[in-house]
C-alpha cells in the first residue's frame, strides 16, 4: 500500500486521506494472519519432513525462507501503517473543537460509523453528522494550507 500524502483540494482527497489510515490497518491484519499461517506451516513441514523435504520447493528451508521475506514485508507494511495513522492522528489533533475532533478519531481511525459514533458520545445522529461534515471541512481546510 502506498502512503497517501496529506495533500489539499477536494473533500474527496480529503476522505481518501483520512481512509488512509483505517486501510493501512486492515492491510496490516491480513498480512499479520498471512504471517502466522506461513508461521505454522514452516512448522509443521520442519517437524514432519524427513530428509530431502516435504516435496518439489515446499521443504523447510523453502518454507523458512518464504517466512523470512513475508516477514520484512510485513515490517514494510507496519512502518508505513505507522506513519499513515500518525499523518491522520496529526490532522485530527488539529481540529477544534474537541467534540468534533473526538468524532473524527471514533469515525476515520477507529472504523465507526458517524450513527454509532455519535450513540457512543451520547449526541444524537443528526447532531453527530452535523458535526461529522463540519469536521470533514476543517481537515479540508488544515490539508490545503499545508498543501501551499
Amino acid at each position: 500500500m502506498a502512503a497517501v500524502s496529506a495533500r489539499g483540494g477536494t473533500l474527496t482527497d480529503t476522505r481518501e486521506f483520512l481512509l488512509s489510515a483505517r486501510e493501512a490497518r486492515v492491510e496490516t491484519e491480513r498480512l499479520a494472519e498471512r504471517l502466522a499461517l506461513l508461521q505454522s506451516r514452516a512448522e509443521r513441514v520442519t517437524s514432519t519432513a524427513g530428509p530431502g523435504g516435504a516435496g518439489r520447493g515446499q521443504g523447510p528451508e523453502a518454507l523458512w525462507a518464504k517466512l523470512a521475506d513475508e516477514r520484512r514485508r510485513f515490517i514494510r507494511q507496519l512502518e508505513l501503517a505507522q506513519a499513515q495513522e500518525a499523518a491522520v492522528e496529526q490532522l485530527i489533533r488539529a481540529i477544534r473543537p474537541a467534540r468534533v475532533r473526538i468524532l473524527m478519531r471514533l469515525h476515520w481511525l477507529d472504523g465507526f460509523s458517524v450513527r454509532e459514533a455519535s450513540q457512543r458520545l451520547g449526541f444524537s445522529y443528526s447532531y453527530g453528522r452535523r458535526l461529522s461534515s463540519q469536521g470533514l471541512l476543517e481537515a479540508e481546510r488544515l490539508l490545503r494550507e499545508k498543501s501551499e
